[in-house]
C-alpha cells in the first residue's frame, strides 16, 4: 500500500505547477487511485492533536474558586485531593464530573 500512496503523492506534486486542466485531470486521477484503495482525499489528513488535559490540581483549585455552586460534599472531596501526591482514574473521573457541572474547561485551549 506504501508504493501506491507514493504513486499516488507523486501524481499529485507532478501536478502542483500543471495548468488548470491538467490538475483537475490528476485531482481525478489521485481520487480514483485513491478509490481503488478505499480511501477518499480526505483519508489522507492526519487528525488534529488531541487536546492535552489539564493538570488535575489546576482543575482542582479553579473549581474551588467556583466554590458557590458546589454541594458540600463536592467540595470537601476537591478539599480532599489537594492532600493527595497523585489521583486515581477514578479520582480523576469524578474530578472532571465536578469541573464539567461547574463550567471549568477539562482540557488546555
Amino acid at each position: 500500500m506504501n508504493e501506491k500512496l507514493t504513486q499516488i503523492l507523486s501524481v499529485a506534486e507532478a501536478a502542483s505547477n500543471a495548468p488548470d486542466g491538467e490538475r483537475l485531470a490528476a485531482i481525478a486521477a489521485v481520487e480514483r487511485m485513491l478509490a481503488k484503495l478505499g480511501l477518499r482525499l480526505r483519508d489522507l489528513i492526519p487528525p488534529p492533536p488531541a487536546a492535552e488535559a489539564r493538570p488535575w490540581r489546576a482543575l482542582v483549585g479553579e473549581c474551588l474558586q467556583k466554590a458557590a455552586g458546589l454541594t458540600d460534599w463536592q467540595e470537601a472531596f476537591l478539599s480532599n485531593l489537594r492532600t493527595f501526591r497523585e489521583i486515581s482514574a477514578k479520582q480523576r473521573g469524578v474530578l472532571e464530573d465536578i469541573a464539567a457541572s461547574a463550567g471549568v474547561p477539562l482540557t488546555e485551549n
